[in-house]
């Protein structure tokens, strides 16, 4: 939740039970916020692939498109 179950916890909490419930709520909530879910996925080669390995490689092909259109516009230029 990104730091805002504990709140979020205690308003619903709120609404339905009051001040009590919203104690219990906030409680709730603040276990949840400090829960970290680890999302890695083991590939049939036995390569170990997490989150941010797809962002990664999308900015190396980001920064090697970047490249080749630098080189082609060079060559415009010259033309």
């Amino acid at each position: 939740m990104g730091g805002f179950g504990k709140w979020i916890g205690g308003g619903l909490g709120f609404v339905m039970g009051g001040p009590l419930g919203a104690v219990l709520g906030f409680l709730a909530g603040s276990m949840v916020d400090n829960t970290t879910v680890r999302t890695s996925v083991y590939t049939t080669s036995g390569r170990h692939i997490s989150t941010g390995d797809f962002v990664m490689s999308l900015l190396v092909l980001i920064a090697a498109m970047m490249k080749a259109m630098a080189r082609l516009l060079k060559l415009s230029w010259i033309m």
